[in-house]
């Protein structure tokens, strides 16, 4: 590979331009996964108040990656992915976008495929205490004997909560995809009406009745219906899906489409 990278305040502040014509990542399980013309671009910055917390952006791009998943075969190409990440104060936030001109698994293929999202008021102080409790669990899991795995465990349960308590909203701006038959586009967001009422007692329940969401989908039935015998499914179980949705209000179907 061939770039540069270039850091200043005690590494603190990076920017770097890297490309690989091509590599090859052997993954947990042992498969492969081939990546060709892999281009990393950055500009981050680490936050003075959390040692483990960078802020900035970056951005990876592919022409094709490809590897297998359950005996199938998934191939990525011209795949791009940018993440923008922002911390003030203790609150934090970021956007993700990633788009793929085709996705395909097996027999099935997509195109134009786009997830464009992000989140916001994230509390960056439980975020630190959450990657530390992380890295502690990880590092001491090897050898259990030597480590008190419930007390790791509860370090990790204290900043999720805080972090849940602190109301993050989720948005979903873009998920989208095409097959022949059609496009299939979603959008929504999620948050807690109250997430102060949410404590370790009662999180299971409460957070169900706390949780505000709204989607909004578009597809036709024949596209859904390409998808999922793409993937081994039937139609009839997504005209199935489809009118118990509709039956319960959640859609609105129109058209014979």
């Amino acid at each position: 590979g061939i770039g540069q990278i270039r850091s200043s305040g005690a590494g603190k502040n990076a920017v770097y331009n890297i490309n690989f014509p091509k590599m090859t990542v052997t993954a947990t399980g042992g498969e492969d996964v081939t990546l060709e013309n892999v281009r990393l671009e950055g500009d981050t910055q680490q936050v003075t108040e959390y040692k483990d917390l960078n802020q900035g952006k970056q951005t990876f791009s592919v022409d094709k990656m490809s590897f297998k998943s359950e005996g199938q075969a998934v191939a990525l190409e011209n795949m791009s992915v940018n993440t923008d990440t922002r911390i003030q104060g203790d609150n934090s936030g970021f956007d993700f976008a990633l788009e793929a001109g085709k996705l395909s698994v097996g027999t099935q293929t997509l195109s134009d495929v786009t997830l464009k999202m992000g989140m916001e008021q994230l509390k960056a102080s439980s975020l630190q205490q959450l990657t530390e409790a992380s890295r502690s669990l990880s590092s001491n899991v090897c050898d259990p004997a030597s480590a008190d795995l419930t007390m790791l465990g509860l370090k990790l349960i204290t900043p999720m909560l805080e972090l849940i308590q602190s109301g993050p909203k989720l948005r979903i701006d873009r998920l989208a995809f095409k097959v022949p038959e059609g496009e299939t586009v979603l959008s929504g967001s999620a948050e807690f009406a109250d997430a102060s009422k949410l404590n370790v007692t009662n999180l299971n329940t409460a957070a169900l009745e706390q949780l505000r969401a709204s989607l909004k989908f578009d597809s036709s039935q024949k596209a859904l219906s390409s998808v999922v015998a793409g993937l081994g499914g039937t139609a009839a179980s997504v005209e199935e899906g489809v009118s118990s949705l509709e039956v319960l209000g959640y859609i609105k179907k129109t058209g014979d489409a």
